[in-house]
């Protein structure tokens, strides 16, 4: 029973590669909010997490006999790495929006300026950088770059 729930819970996941691939191609057009290196490494992120999703629809019609993949492990291992690469490169691109933040917020003389109206604005990156950081650990360690099991 809980496998089948599993399955069926992954099954209805099907399709939001394709949103992820439209959300990339969204985000990658040119806009006037965004610095052009932040845009591509956010459309980046999200061509990584649609590759993640397409590999994980892979491994799960394979799970239920659908499709017969000759190496899952192996396709297992490219869905973690597509989630690595993914998480990696929104965290870049939240210290780079970080270091914008900070150099706007710091005047010549090196004091900040409105003291606490800035720090509550990098809140929402911080909070992103910590759950990126954390959210980091599960395809290491699917990949067996992180050993303690009691850790993740």
């Amino acid at each position: 029973l809980e496998t089948t729930l599993r399955l069926n819970r992954k099954v209805l996941r099907f399709g939001t590669f394709a949103d992820s691939l439209n959300a990339a191609r969204k985000k990658a057009a040119p806009s006037s909010s965004q610095e052009p290196f932040i845009r591509i490494l956010e459309a980046l992120s999200l061509i990584c997490n649609a590759g993640y999703l397409f590999v994980d629809h892979l491994l799960i019609l394979n799970a239920s006999k659908l499709l017969n993949l000759p190496d899952s492990p192996r396709w297992a291992r490219i869905s973690n790495q597509f989630w690595l690469a993914s998480i990696l490169h929104q965290l870049v691109s939240d210290f780079v929006k970080l270091g914008i933040k900070l150099k706007q917020s710091v005047t010549f003389k090196g004091v900040v300026k409105g003291q606490f109206d800035k720090l509550h604005e990098l809140e929402p990156i911080f909070l992103s950088i910590v759950k990126n950081l954390m959210n980091m650990f599960l395809p290491l360690a699917a990949l067996g770059y992180v050993k303690r099991k009691g850790f993740v």
